[in-house]
């Protein structure tokens, strides 16, 4: 029987390319867990076989995990087709599976009982940072166009059972042949020419009962920060950089406001350089040291 390290956990992947370094920013989000976090305040992190860990790092994660077998992202840029490999991997017997680039502002220990009501659940709302459920398909075409569930896989909760098994096996099959499947499945127009974490999961929910891997409750959601998101009439051009366009505040107390608005969602801020000025801040108040 399989032994878990812990009830409730989250998960990440941190496999760095030549332009970002995921394992800093996993860094930076185990240190919003741990100064946030009342229920399972733990960041297991998955990473290329032989990555350096800064001593200081290994402090603030709770496991350090090898991608496991054969290195499916070896010779990828985006280091997504391990991603069906999570539930394989994860120390806990409940798992939050998040993006690397995410912050948390505010203790979401409520959410855990509502998200053990289902097996498996995907993230399918997104908020803009003054709290607007986002509508816009602006990047998600291909969703609309064939009818796919919305789902955002930067959040996901699962535990481990024979329902999530038969889940994370089918995302494995489609993984492993992306091509063949996103050619039956999806319209010409918009198809992602590359294996999308998002679109794998959301034909797999698609094909297995879409109800059965979607929220039936508010949670789990996320501040989404592509600008094109954020209704921005001056935002033109597709990876404009939303830092530019809104102040950004961290306090002593680590209480984030992006312009007026005080972010007590978990914020998924997508530009990677976005935590580099307040990784100081969050080893300050945790007592890390150097």
């Amino acid at each position: 029987m399989r032994k878990f390290k812990r009830k409730h956990g989250f998960l990440t992947f941190a496999q760095n390319n030549d332009k970002d370094d995921y394992l800093k920013l996993a860094y930076a989000l185990g240190l919003s867990i741990r100064a946030t976090q009342t229920v399972g305040p733990y960041l297991s992190v998955v990473v290329t076989p032989k990555t350096k860990i800064p001593k200081h790092y290994i402090k603030i994660f709770d496991e350090i995990i090898d991608v496991p077998w054969i290195d499916e992202a070896k010779n990828s840029e985006w280091k997504l087709e391990n991603e069906w490999k999570s539930y394989h991997i994860t120390p806990y017997e409940e798992t939050i599976k998040l993006d690397a680039d995410m912050l948390f502002t505010t203790d979401i220990k409520d959410w855990w009982p509502l998200l053990a009501l289902q097996d498996i659940t995907m993230c399918d709302t997104v908020e803009t940072y003054r709290g607007e459920v986002i509508e816009s398909d602006f990047y998600r075409k291909v969703f609309t166009q064939n009818d796919l569930p919305n789902v955002y896989t930067g959040m996901m909760y699962f535990k481990v059972n024979d329902k999530s098994e038969e889940f994370f096996n089918l995302t494995q099959m489609i993984y492993h042949n992306w091509q063949r499947y996103f050619e039956e499945f999806l319209e010409p127009v918009n198809r992602p020419t590359f294996v999308s974490t998002d679109v794998v999961f959301a034909l797999a929910a698609k094909i297995l009962g879409e109800d059965e891997y979607t929220s039936s409750y508010p949670v789990p959601r996320f501040v989404h920060m592509k600008s094109r998101l954020q209704g921005w009439p001056e935002i033109i051009e597709e990876d404009a950089d939303w830092m530019k366009h809104v102040s950004i505040t961290l306090t002593d107390d680590l209480i984030l406001k992006i312009g007026r608005q005080t972010q007590t969602m978990p914020f998924h801020y997508h530009n990677k350089t976005f935590v580099d000025e307040f990784i100081q801040m969050y080893e300050k108040k945790l007592g890390i040291k150097i």
